[in-house]
This record gives structure tokens, C-alpha cells and sequence, in this order.
């Protein structure tokens, strides 16, 4: 396998693999890594390559975009939807709660929800985020962000 995309924040990285596939690595208190569970990963070598876990997107279902954030990573899929897990804090996943996704199977693959982009027919084409926000980019050429905005990072005035 190789690297398609990757993107790491402050303890974690993920990666899309050129079949599609989704795999993360490092700090996991809340499920960021996408894997099932809180298990930290990689701080051995037997962590790394078959033995890390693919995340569960749901049935079918590849990425081709993926970005971390503090506690949290996300992905665009190959059908142009989004999903989210790890920390909820702040709702930057725009789920509209603050549920914690990704520590434990259940809350992964179908049972993963797609973040409502809005009108229907968009799709996310990129997006990142910060310690708690997140931007995306849509196929309109517009961008939506949402999360906290403190300090006037969602651009909403």
C-alpha cells in the first residue's frame, strides 16, 4: 500500500491508502484513530503496516480526502459525503451534539452518520480544521464551516 493523502495535528496522523482505505495512528483517548476503541498505536513497529487497523467507513464506502484535528479526523468519501469521528466537543463535526464517534465499533462504519452538508446534491471535495472548527470545501466552490468561533474562525463575522 501506499499513501494517497495524509494529515497529522498535534498527536495523530491519518492517511488515505491508494485502495481507498483509511488508516490512523497515535494519541486515542477518544476514538480519533477510527479503530473501535482507545488503543494508542504506533509506539511500537508491530503497531504499524497489516497490523493497523482499517477505520469503517460503512459498506462500499472508500475515502479520498482525509484531516485531523486536536481530537477528531474526518474524511470525505468517494460519493462525496462526510464522516467524522473522535471528540465532539464544540459540535465541530456539524452533527448537531457533542457524541464522542469512533471508540467503539457501534459508532463506525454504517452507524458512522454523514455530516449534512446542506442543499441536496453538495458534496465535499476538501476540508480541514483546527483545534475546534472545521471548514469545507464544497463542490459549489463555496465553503461551510462550523464548530466553535472564537477567535472569528469560521468567517461568519
Amino acid at each position: 500500500r501506499t499513501i494517497a493523502h495524509m494529515s497529522t495535528y498535534s498527536s495523530h496522523c491519518c492517511a488515505v491508502l491508494d485502495d481507498g482505505g483509511v488508516k490512523c495512528w497515535g494519541y486515542n483517548a477518544f476514538g480519533q484513530l477510527g479503530a473501535g476503541d482507545l488503543i494508542w498505536r504506533g509506539m511500537v513497529a508491530s503497531d504499524m503496516g497489516n497490523n493497523l487497523p482499517y477505520v469503517d467507513l460503512g459498506s462500499g464506502r472508500t475515502a479520498v480526502w482525509v484531516s485531523t484535528q486536536d481530537a477528531s479526523s474526518c474524511a470525505t468519501l468517494d460519493d462525496g459525503g462526510m464522516k467524522c469521528w473522535g471528540r465532539g466537543q464544540y459540535a465541530a463535526y456539524a452533527y448537531g451534539d457533542n457524541a464522542q464517534r469512533g471508540d467503539s465499533i457501534a459508532t463506525l462504519g454504517d452507524g458512522l452518520p454523514y455530516v449534512d452538508l446542506g442543499t441536496p446534491g453538495r458534496k465535499a471535495t476538501q476540508h480541514a480544521g483546527g483545534k475546534s472548527h472545521m471548514c469545507v470545501l464544497l463542490n459549489n466552490r463555496k465553503l461551510k464551516c462550523w464548530g466553535k468561533g472564537t477567535y472569528g474562525q469560521l468567517g461568519y463575522g
